[in-house]
């Protein structure tokens, strides 16, 4: 079975591109320093899986991406760094919430995870980018997709 994961990581990027709280985007980790010392978001895929098949061979899925947030540990102040990105992701949080079926086969974001994608939560931690160190927030971002996969003969 095939799943267009593609779709799904697009509308996400799109999503986080046009949000205005990051100065730039990508699709997948950056293999290098992203974004000098602004504020980058990065988007990649963490599991899919379907969670029903229909008798008319269509599908409900389970797709769950992450959207990260990159901030160079050593801009200064701190504290304010800190700040900036805690609002930035609390405002992505906000605009899923309100905006919770994005477009193009996402019936929804399992905004409590009761569909079985999890629930919508983030975690902080720091990653080392090219000698660069980062302090990151992942955003888990549970989506219910409709008919996205297709099955194969």
């Amino acid at each position: 079975m095939a799943f267009n994961i593609a779709d799904t990581l697009r509308v996400i990027l799109s999503h986080i591109a046009a949000s205005g709280h990051v100065s730039s985007s990508s699709l997948g980790e950056p293999v290098g320093p992203p974004g000098g010392d602004k504020l980058h978001g990065a988007v990649y895929m963490r599991s899919t899986g379907v969670s029903s098949l229909y008798v008319d061979g269509g599908t409900r899925e389970n797709h769950v991406a992450v959207m990260r947030l990159y901030r160079p540990v050593l801009r200064q102040p701190q504290a304010e760094s800190e700040l900036e990105l805690a609002l930035a992701a609390s405002e992505l949080l906000e605009d899923l919430v309100e905006d919770y079926t994005l477009g193009s086969n996402i019936r929804e974001i399992d905004i409590a995870g009761g569909q079985g994608g999890g629930s919508l939560t983030t975690d902080w931690g720091h990653v080392e980018i090219g000698g660069v160190m980062y302090r990151v927030v992942d955003i888990t971002v549970p989506i219910v997709v409709d008919d996205s996969a297709t099955a194969a003969a």
